[in-house]
């Protein structure tokens, strides 16, 4: 078995990572999925328990054992089940395939935690287990589904601070304010306000 542990900072507050969580996909346009389902969604004492089944393409480590056992197969699937509990900011997800399964398991754990001396910061802490029970190839295939899960790691988290960045602007930091966080502006307000501030500049502006 191949055991992998990391973190992850992400500098927004932990509401907003839970908002973004469920928009990665959809957001970030990751090519390699295919579909996402809930298949149950339900509170239970102010907590939200998700379950949902993603369809994905198989990436490149998958796609080496396919050669190495000779399946054929182009995409896998996967389930993920979620905690969010609001009242102690924190947000757990399990993660584990169910296609491929006779090649390789794998089964990761991620907790998004809110940082009690920082509003304004969310740690995820992920780890993950991989195992074969391959008779001629296991530990071949441990190793490299592990190199290609830790390649993919920091990748993984770097989507979701993508879509976060897409939904939320860090202002810069004022000594006279506090930090804010403001929702980014979109493509056609830009616009509208570089044109009314160029004609403003040159209303004001003295003709020689």
């Amino acid at each position: 078995m191949k055991y992998y542990t990391g973190s992850y900072l992400f500098p927004f507050q932990w509401d907003q990572v839970a908002t973004a969580y469920w928009q990665k996909y959809s957001l970030h346009k990751s090519k390699h999925i295919i579909s996402e389902d809930v298949l149950s969604r339900q509170i239970i004492e102010g907590k939200l328990f998700t379950k949902r089944l993603i369809n994905k393409s198989v990436n490149y480590a998958e796609k080496v054992v396919n050669r190495l056992t000779r399946n054929r197969d182009k995409k896998t699937w996967v389930i993920e089940e979620s905690i969010v509990d609001p009242v102690t900011k924190t947000m757990i997800t399990y993660t584990r395939n169910i296609g491929h399964r006779d090649l390789a398991v794998v089964e990761e754990k991620c907790v998004y935690k809110a940082n009690p001396e920082k509003i304004d910061e969310v740690v995820q802490d992920k780890s993950a287990w991989i195992y074969s029970d391959q008779l001629f190839f296991g530990k071949i295939i441990q190793n490299i589904v592990y190199q290609n899960f830790k390649r993919r790691a920091g990748k993984s988290s770097g989507e979701l601070h993508s879509v976060l960045t897409k939904l939320f602007k860090v202002e810069p930091m004022d000594p006279t304010s506090n930090p804010g966080i403001v929702p980014l502006l979109k493509e056609h307000d830009i616009k509208g306000k570089a044109i009314r501030a160029t004609k403003s500049v040159a209303q004001k502006t003295p003709k020689l």
